[in-house]
């Protein structure tokens, strides 16, 4: 019984950080070359739909989304990795 209680408690104790783990996410802004091909391209591999806003499209999930944004020159320059 004492094993029960002490998992019951655990369970309690951590619940509401997994439950509430995805909730966090509301959005993120993406500066690509192209607005598009960047938007296919998530939406292709992540199987999410597209949705024309802002600045460029966006990549829709049920909690939020992506925004692609236009690179302007300099402003996001690539990561020394690409």
């Amino acid at each position: 019984m004492c094993l029960f209680r002490s998992s019951l408690i655990l369970l309690l104790s951590f619940l509401p950080s997994l439950v509430f783990a995805e909730t966090f996410f509301t959005h993120m802004h993406m500066r690509v070359p192209d607005t598009a091909e960047s938007a296919a391209w998530h939406s292709e591999l992540f199987g999410r739909e597209i949705e024309p806003h802002g600045p460029g499209p966006d990549i829709l999930y049920h909690n939020g989304n992506i925004a692609t944004m236009v690179n302007e020159e300099g402003l996001a320059p690539p990561s020394a990795a690409a």
